[in-house]
């Protein structure tokens, strides 16, 4: 009776009939750890996360030894958001195996899920008081004072339009535009070695603290695409600078999570499952979430490009190729935030990726570009981003248009500063 129960119930789950599922696992249920841990994820499958767990703790308890209780158990909190408790649930599980793909994936999202809903607090905090907001709330109490204590808002203090700028911004977004305000709000140039000496003075203790400030670096470095070589920069700083936490015989680093971020980011972003549902739910996108999504692809190539300039990103060519293949997708199912991305990673590093050894690749790559020249299917603005990135390509990498770089400029103002200074 209970071995045709359980073959019933395993046969219902394998075709997604979870709730006939729990009722044969229950009819067979007879204090042993593998029908508790079939129902567990029958429960969890029903989105039913406080019977998984109930399902899945009596696993573990029956058999402690047994990585599966310990999934069935991860994914039970992961379901019911206590993050914190699954990510201790997936590492028991990982000191029993710790080459188990499926704990390892859980930890992962675990993580991520546990950041996530930190920031997602923070911000909920914030609109609760976004009615007040003003910058002060920014640059605390002594806002002016600070303002005057910092060499390169000092100056500025003494323009008559910077203070109006400062009050004006939460009314007049285009003011972010000004090189001044942004010096005084964000990461520059010049604040960069302030800004490095102060996150090396906060308590990193743990690994989600972390993963919590790589997410941060990270996401800024994609919202502000123009300034990703200034957070490489500060990636090069960080590196180094932070300590290395092991866990399961792992190290992991901020460089190390850092990549992990970037690979994930980029497979989200060319990957078929993601692109299909992104045309699928298309028409429920606003032209704001659309822009979102197409920029933040930009960010991440432009964050690509510069960690190759600056050397850090695997020299070995089939990585790189690799990821100018999944930026072009397949012919009949063109994606244009990822072609453009594309066009925008080539004018920025293909003089150096087009070298002698890899012509085969370089030539395959272009000759689909040039193909996809001729689909109607794109937009003429991505058509014509093609044929340029093809003519740039022809002229030996020549641009036709030389667009100041605002890292540079910034760069270049506070040199030039400092040598009407010495003069």
């Amino acid at each position: 009776m209970a071995v045709e129960a359980n073959a019933k119930g395993n046969e219902s789950l394998s075709s997604g009939d979870f709730a006939s599922a729990v009722t044969h696992f229950s009819d067979a249920i007879d204090n042993i750890h593998v029908l508790y841990s079939n129902r567990s994820a029958a429960y969890a499958s029903l989105r039913n996360y406080n019977e998984a767990l109930k399902d899945a703790e009596k696993t573990v308890e029956l058999k402690p030894d047994w990585v599966m209780g310990y999934r069935q158990l991860g994914t039970a909190l992961v379901g019911m958001t206590q993050y914190e408790d699954a990510i201790v649930a997936y590492s028991k599980g990982l000191k029993i195996d710790p080459n188990d793909d499926a704990l390892k994936g859980g930890l992962s999202c675990a993580r991520e899920a546990h950041y996530e809903a930190l920031k997602a607090d923070v911000r909920s905090q914030s609109q609760v008081q976004s009615n007040n907001f003003s910058f002060s709330d920014v640059f605390g109490p002594d806002m002016w004072e600070n303002l005057m204590m910092l060499p390169i808002t000092r100056d500025y203090m003494q323009q008559a339009d910077f203070k109006s700028l400062i009050h004006d911004l939460q009314k007049n977004i285009n003011s972010l535009k000004d090189h001044r305000v942004m010096e005084a709000l964000g990461l520059t140039p010049q604040n960069l070695e302030n800004l490095v000496e102060q996150v090396k003075e906060v308590k990193i203790d743990n690994i989600v603290t972390l993963v919590g400030l790589v997410s941060q670096v990270f996401d800024k470095a994609l919202m502000n695409s123009n300034s990703c070589e200034i957070y490489v920069d500060f990636y090069l700083h960080m590196a180094s600078q932070l300590p290395v936490f092991t866990e399961n015989d792992e190290k992991y680093n901020f460089k190390r999570l850092f990549m992990n971020k970037w690979q994930l980011e980029f497979e989200k972003g060319v990957s078929r499952k993601y692109a299909n549902q992104a045309c699928h739910d298309i028409v429920n996108l606003s032209d704001y979430e659309i822009e979102v999504k197409r920029r933040r692809m930009l960010g991440i190539v432009t964050l690509l490009a510069e960690l190759y300039k600056k050397g850090i990103f695997p020299e070995r060519r089939i990585i790189m190729h690799s990821c100018i293949e999944k930026l072009l997708g397949h012919y009949h199912i063109p994606d244009e935030g990822n072609l453009e991305a594309l066009c925008k990673l080539m004018s920025m590093i293909g003089d150096m990726i087009d070298r002698p050894k890899v012509k085969l690749y370089m030539n395959a790559h272009f000759k689909r570009m040039a193909l996809m020249t001729k689909n109607m299917e794109l937009s003429s603005r991505i058509r014509f981003l093609l044929s340029d990135t093809i003519e740039m390509r022809s002229n030996k990498w020549e641009k036709k248009w030389k667009i100041d770089h605002p890292y540079r400029s910034a760069v270049g103002r506070s040199h030039g500063t400092r040598t009407q200074l010495s003069r």
